[in-house]
């Protein structure tokens, strides 16, 4: 199954801006990081989180609004993509966490901003 569809180049960028957003957030509040000029910003991740996930949300309504999924290859075929784009990440990300906890054990969670408190 090829998927002939053109990107949303707009749309993508929104969303890599939001998730840098979130990012900067959490960096902010559990590390102290401070980002200047865009500090005002970097405390809006709940904000960024929302448009994250609506803009995930409408990219995959437009790549799959076309498709009849009353047909179980639509389904499994659908599936088996996201679990292939999500899955890699999500092992990476738990692997990274667990070498530093490993690390640097409960100190890695002490540090958290006292605006968040």
């Amino acid at each position: 199954m090829n998927d002939s569809r053109e990107r949303a180049v707009g749309l993508d960028i929104l969303r890599i801006l939001s998730a840098f957003m979130v990012c900067m957030f959490h960096t902010t509040i559990h590390l102290g990081c401070n980002y200047g000029i865009l500090q005002g910003m970097s405390r809006s991740g709940a904000v960024f989180m929302t448009a994250f996930f609506m803009l995930s949300g409408f990219a995959l309504f437009i790549n799959y609004s076309g498709k009849d999924f009353s047909d179980f290859s639509q389904k499994k075929y659908f599936w088996k993509k996201r679990i292939l784009k999500i899955y890699p990440m999500y092992i990476i990300v738990s692997s990274v966490y667990v070498f530093l906890h490993l690390l640097f054990g409960a100190s890695l969670y002490i540090k958290v901003s006292s605006q968040f408190q």
